[in-house]
């Protein structure tokens, strides 16, 4: 009767440790997967578990390497989310991704590049292929991205003008 009890708690603390280990590096919320825009510029939103922690951005340039182009800090302040987890956000409003990240694919001035967000520990962060709420905060984050998460390494970013 008593393992019945305990077995289920166990399972519990065993996700919820998962989820911490498997989120412990933090996420980009903003830009979504795919996400299409007339310029070069995009906004960045996001969060990590650490205070005033170095976020950097790194696009895939034409020899297929990563290269850090910008850089931010988290903020001090925490916010407090989902089982008590401390986030520190970040942004990046209208960054300017360099023209040399960006390639014409299909020859027809449809310019993609590949972005990803790496934190200080030089981990990945997770990205999302669809949008994140303000509830999603107060959510199990392991759920979150099971239900809305960005399976590859990083974003693909689409810039073409409407003529």
């Amino acid at each position: 009767m008593f393992s019945n009890f305990i077995a289920p708690i166990c399972r519990f603390r065993l996700l919820l440790l998962v989820a911490m280990i498997s989120f412990s590096s933090g996420c980009c919320v903003y830009p979504l997967q795919d996400d299409k825009g007339p310029d070069f510029n995009r906004s960045f939103y996001g969060a990590t578990l650490n205070p005033e922690e170095t976020v950097e951005f790194q696009a895939k340039n034409r020899d297929g390497q990563w290269e850090v182009f910008h850089s931010v800090k988290t903020s001090n302040i925490p916010l407090r989310g989902w089982g008590g987890i401390d986030y520190y956000v970040w942004n990046c409003f209208d960054l300017a991704i360099p023209s040399k990240f960006w390639r014409d694919t299909y020859g027809i001035s449809i310019n993609v590049c590949e972005i990803r967000v790496i934190d200080s520990a030089g981990e990945n962060l997770y990205t999302y292929n669809e949008p994140w709420t303000n509830d999603d905060l107060f959510s199990n984050p392991l759920e979150v991205w099971n239900a809305r998460g960005n399976r590859e390494d990083s974003l693909r970013l689409w810039q073409h003008r409407e003529f």
